[in-house]
């Protein structure tokens, strides 16, 4: 990876799971932009299963971003994207780690600041990820994941070593240290903006809402859009920015919605990029 002295930096994160092609459609805004966009791929749970290591917690994550980042030379990150539970290290990175400077962040369907509905029953999900490290029980568990799947009628995309990365990933995620997080952000200036949709099925309207308040914003201060998609979009409500926090919600927008509405992700970033970068010059 070459990165240019002087050139923006832009580091995207996907989730759990995910791949550096969720952000296939802002890249090329960033990048005709000037910015250096990096956007790496995490392990996957097929890595883990390979190698009996790296179980995807958020002490595991931030290490290995901080590696990847010093390998790479970079120190300063001008804004950072990241989408789901990838918030977790995208906040240990910013107020833990002194090496690494990140003026602005941006979040994406967040997974919020307290255990999400998804988790429950705990006891359940807690056994099960304590029981998916002994190796020779793992095939057998993602078997099992299917039926327990089905009994709790949680969402799935059939790809079952997916929502077992979702679920592993979540609970080592330390999401109760997120709110201070989030909180201190905040109180210390830091440009944020959040999207997040209110037919998302992983995250519970009420705990985006909950995170939305941190930044500042309140429900009549957040822009709003129905529709399916782009084309279909229209403007509820034009929300205001709470100092240089801004937050946007799409009435019929899933955990993926920035694959939906992808123009209305790609100006809110754009506009929020430009904002920053003139204050920061």
């Amino acid at each position: 990876v070459a990165i240019t002295a002087g050139e923006p930096v832009v580091f995207a994160l996907h989730g759990a799971p995910g791949t550096y092609r969720e952000f296939d459609s802002l890249v090329p805004v960033l990048d005709a932009q000037g910015a250096s966009v990096i956007v790496p791929t995490l392990p996957d749970l097929n890595f883990t299963m390979k190698t009996q290591s790296f179980w995807h917690s958020v002490e595991e994550r931030t290490d290995l971003l901080k590696k990847f980042l010093k390998a790479i030379n970079v120190r300063e990150i001008d804004m950072m994207v990241a989408h789901s539970s990838s918030m977790y290290p995208m906040l240990h990175l910013a107020l833990r780690d002194p090496e690494i400077n990140i003026k602005s962040l941006v979040f994406i369907a967040p997974s919020g600041c307290r255990r999400i509905t998804q988790l429950s029953p705990y006891w359940m999900m807690k056994s099960f990820d304590e029981w998916f490290r002994v190796p020779w029980l793992q095939e057998f568990m993602c078997w099992l994941a299917v039926y327990i799947v089905r009994l709790l009628g949680k969402p799935n995309n059939n790809q079952m070593k997916g929502t077992i990365l979702s679920m592993i990933t979540v609970r080592n995620s330390k999401y109760d240290e997120a709110g201070p997080m989030v909180c201190e952000l905040k109180r210390r200036g830091v440009p944020m903006l959040m999207f997040y949709g209110e037919r998302d099925k992983l995250i519970d309207s009420a705990v985006s809402e909950e995170m939305a308040a941190m930044l500042g914003v309140q429900l009549d201060s957040v822009h709003v859009y129905n529709g399916r998609d782009d084309k279909t979009a229209v403007l509820l409500q034009s929300g205001k920015p709470d100092g240089n926090c801004e937050v946007v919600c799409f009435k019929q927008g899933t955990h993926f919605a920035f694959k939906k509405y992808p123009n209305i992700f790609n100006d809110f970033i754009l506009q929020f990029w430009n904002r920053n970068e003139r204050t920061c010059t």
